[in-house]
Order: C-alpha cells, then sequence, then structure tokens
C-alpha cells in the first residue's frame, strides 16, 4: 500500500469551520516509520477514508503510539473505484491533476484531488464532506448542486480491506459515528475498543453533534 502524508487545512463556511484533508505520496511502511522515529508519544485521529492509512500504521504497534481515535471510518474501498465530483469552471478541473505540495496547507478543498494516473491507493476523505452537503458546496462552489463522478480512481484500490489486521491494533482506539453506523461489526477484532454513536448525528457526529463529540473525545483521552 502507498500512502501520501496526511495533512490538514480547515475552511469555513458561515459559521461553521470544516476540515480537508490533503496527502503526499509515498510507500506506507516508510512514511510511517519516518513518523514515528520523531514521536515517541502521539496519538492518531482521522476520519472516514484517512482512516484507512491511520489503522493500518496503528496494527503495526508502533512504539509510543497510545491512542486511536477514529471518526466516521471505513474498513475498506469496495469496486475499486472512489468517484470525484464535477467542479466548473474548467480550471477547477484542471486544478484536479496537479500534485499536491509536501507538507503545503492549500485553502480551497478541490486542490486536495490528485489525477488517476498519479496514485495506486487513495485515502483522501474531504471531498464527501463538500458531496454530503449541499450548503457547502454552493458556498464553496456556487451554482447548482452537482455530484456527478467526472474521474475515477481505480488501480490498486479494487476491493481492498483492512480488516484482517484489526487484531493487530494494541492501543486504545475510540471509535465515533452517527446513530445510523452499522459497519462497526468488523472493529470488534481490535482488543482495547470503545464505541460511541453521537446522539442527532447521520454523517458528521463533529459538526452535527459537537458537543457530545468534543466531550466524548476529551473523556476518552482523560480517562486513559
Amino acid at each position: 500500500m502507498s500512502v501520501e502524508i496526511i495533512g490538514k487545512a480547515d475552511f469555513e463556511v458561515g459559521p461553521n469551520t470544516y476540515q480537508t484533508r490533503y496527502k503526499v505520496v509515498g510507500d506506507l511502511k516508510s512514511v510511517f516509520s519516518d513518523i514515528f522515529r520523531e514521536r515517541n508519544i502521539f496519538k492518531s485521529y482521522d476520519r472516514s477514508k484517512g482512516m484507512l492509512a491511520g489503522q493500518y500504521a496503528a496494527s503495526r504497534s508502533p512504539k509510543g503510539l497510545r491512542h486511536l481515535i477514529v471518526v466516521c471510518a471505513i474498513t475498506s474501498v469496495e469496486g475499486g473505484k472512489i468517484p470525484f465530483v464535477e467542479k466548473s469552471p474548467s480550471a477547477r478541473l484542471r486544478a484536479l491533476s496537479q500534485p499536491v505540495v509536501p507538507g503545503l496547507e492549500i485553502p480551497d478543498a478541490d486542490h486536495f484531488f490528485l489525477d488517476a494516473t498519479s496514485v495506486t491507493e487513495d485515502v483522501v476523505t474531504s471531498w464527501k464532506c463538500m458531496v454530503e452537503n449541499e450548503h457547502i458546496w454552493k458556498t464553496r462552489f456556487g451554482g447548482k448542486f452537482d455530484t456527478r463522478p467526472i474521474l475515477e480512481i481505480t488501480g490498486n484500490l479494487h476491493n481492498w480491506s483492512i480488516v484482517d489486521i484489526f487484531p493487530g491494533i494494541s492501543c486504545l482506539m475510540l471509535c465515533i459515528s452517527g446513530i445510523n453506523e452499522d459497519r462497526f461489526k468488523a472493529w470488534m477484532t481490535v482488543p482495547d475498543i470503545k464505541w460511541v454513536k453521537i446522539e442527532n448525528s447521520l454523517n458528521f457526529p463533529m459538526n452535527e453533534g459537537h458537543e457530545q463529540y468534543l466531550r466524548t473525545v476529551a473523556d476518552f483521552l482523560e480517562a486513559s
């Protein structure tokens, strides 16, 4: 598996701040071994597809990893495809094929994606926060809310899963989800795990139920 170093950048919609992710492609094992050498004690946190990398890294039992917090995470990529959403004008589409500079925080979420030919496996999370929220879409891009796919990443994504590595996650793990989430049975093979559903949240616990979400994270870290 290859992955890009995952970074984050915030963008605001009205009173709310949303977090997007970017990545820098590299070999997963070497990327995380470099990170682990730099940190004696650290925590891992991410959401949705970004947790494919976080969970994989945690399964390697890196020295010093105390906590793993996953939010609306997934365990696999099915069908070998991740749709990219249509953006206009054409300048936005051209931006999709531009490589992401390592460590660069880009304010616009539409710059966070790479051309399908430049990656083998993808752990980008951010596009869903726009695709699934019409208000965010219109605020960021204007015009009609449109989620028609125009690009697909295939490569080595086909039917890829990390479920079989869960028993190797030795640190404390917190799963946070919306109330309709039913996929978390897969995480029950993690030796030390806590699962919390955020009330009144469907897809984005950190926004839809932010008070309970923050309290859940704080309580977990304080208790551990």
